[in-house]
């Protein structure tokens, strides 16, 4: 009799247990996997040494996947860091030392937002925004940029002279990617009233070739001659306001994560008013423009 009761209920539980389980090993799957494939869309703007970008969407992946499903999702993050870095073909050694970088930073972003942004969400408050970006973007990609820099020089896989380029460059990237898509994913994981409304898919795609049209005169040559750059770039702010008023969280943070991609791309290609003889000047004030749009 004590079987027959206690049974069914520990088939129940068992049963529970192994689909929590399930659900998390997935959930761990899914953020390696967005990583890796973030990853490779983030290596295609290498600009120095071949695997230094200058926007690093991993960086708001790992960060946004550690704030909404907690510390113990550190080995996804880990897992996905150190295939990338072993795909890209740096020895074993130079690999751990990235991913080893990459992690801890993810992990020190999450601390530093939960205890400067208090009880609110990433979203919620100026003082939560500002906990999101400084400490979450600028101030935890200086362990990724630190460290990955150190594993490149110190297994010989970059020159000692380099290393001011690609910390700089390796910071920036982080910390715009922080910046740029840590909010998207933020805004996509929360309900958002303004995108469920009726009758909104024409003005969503007028919306995104309006947004394509001015970043492609900005950024993608359109106005380009010689050597002479157009500052061109208030073309997009209409563009952004709108998506901003209209769409809210989600459209805001889509369109300044789309418009970031169009900008890095065409900076590195010698088109758009931010363009200098140095490289990492160029970069530094797209990096600017990058973050006061998406703080706005």
């Amino acid at each position: 009799m004590d079987i027959t009761k206690t049974g069914p209920s520990g088939g129940v539980e068992q049963v529970t247990i192994f689909r929590q389980r399930g659900r998390t090993a997935a959930t761990a799957v899914g953020v390696t996997a967005l990583y890796v494939l973030a990853a490779f869309v983030g290596l295609k703007l290498a600009v120095v040494h071949g695997s230094v970008t200058a926007i690093w969407p991993p960086s708001g992946i790992a960060l946004a996947a550690l704030l909404v499903f907690g510390y113990r999702f550190w080995p996804a993050v880990a897992a996905g860091a150190f295939l990338v870095s072993y795909a890209s073909g740096v020895p074993l050694v130079t690999g751990i030392g990235i991913a080893s970088g990459n992690t801890l930073a993810a992990l020190a972003g999450l601390m530093l937002v939960r205890r400067l942004s208090g009880a609110t969400g990433p979203l919620d408050s100026v003082r939560s925004l500002l906990a999101l970006f400084g400490g979450g973007a600028l101030l935890a990609a200086l362990i990724s940029a630190t460290a990955g820099t150190s594993a490149l020089i110190l297994t010989g896989v970059a020159a000692a002279g380099e290393l001011p380029s690609i910390w700089l460059t390796w910071w920036l990237g982080d910390a715009a990617g922080v910046i740029v898509f840590a909010p998207l994913l933020l805004a996509w994981m929360t309900p958002d009233p303004f995108i469920r409304r009726p009758l909104r898919a024409v003005e969503v795609l007028l919306l995104a070739v309006s947004l394509v049209f001015a970043a492609q005169i900005v950024f993608g040559g359109w106005f380009f001659t010689g050597s002479q750059n157009y500052p061109l770039a208030f073309l997009l702010l209409p563009v952004l306001l709108w998506a901003g008023f209209r769409f809210g969280r989600r459209g805001a943070t889509t369109a300044v994560a789309t418009m970031s991609l169009l900008a890095v791309w065409g900076t590195v290609l010698g088109y758009g008013p931010f363009v200098h003889a140095d490289l990492n000047t160029s970069l530094l004030l797209l990096q600017a423009f990058m973050c006061v749009n998406a703080f706005t």
